[in-house]
């Protein structure tokens, strides 16, 4: 039986991260699909941390998967444009987060890809301290207040990088992969 451990670098790691790849437009999709559903419908208000892994859970295993190219869009409006560019933006950082499928590695550079998808999140809207206001106040031309980042990331810190970095040390154990 040929094994597929080496001192570093499970090469059974490549299958995994093509499973990510495969499936990283349909976890974006979901993510901004949830956005958007709260932005637009004030009666949807927001998830909590376990309904939006369930939701990311749902699109990641789904058989119906999204298109796995980002590109993919057949409308040329200016909301779907700028939709397909932020995903593909998101999905390039998404794929760079949880290692090196060639080199069969995983650090720093990784985590800042990670760091710069939540970045991106951030700045289409989808983190955000209050609720989105009524459609009747989107008419005035004042300024939002800016957001207090401190408080904005608090939350983030402890519910969505905790469970990245879970996920990312539970992959180095099990794949090997090369600090």
């Amino acid at each position: 039986i040929h094994s597929t451990k080496t001192r570093f670098g499970n090469l059974e790691f490549r299958k995994w991260n093509e499973r990510l790849v495969r499936r990283g437009a349909t976890i974006i999709d979901a993510i901004l699909q949830c956005h958007e559903d709260t932005m637009t419908n004030t009666n949807v208000g927001y998830l909590n941390v376990q309904e939006a892994s369930e939701i990311g859970y749902r699109a990641a295993t789904t058989n119906e998967a999204a298109s796995d190219n980002p590109n993919d869009d057949d409308s040329d409006s200016s909301d779907n444009v700028k939709r397909r560019n932020v995903k593909v933006e998101l999905c390039a950082y998404w794929n760079a987060s949880f290692g090196h499928a060639i080199r069969i590695d995983y650090g720093t550079g990784h985590e800042c890809s990670f760091f710069v998808f939540l970045y991106v999140l951030f700045r289409v809207g989808c983190f955000t301290t209050a609720p989105p206001p009524p459609p009747s106040s989107c008419q005035t031309t004042e300024m939002a207040a800016p957001l207090n980042l401190e408080t904005l990331f608090q939350p983030v810190a402890l519910s969505i990088v905790h469970a990245y970095l879970l996920v990312t040390r539970g992959i180095q154990t099990e794949y090997m992969l090369e600090p």
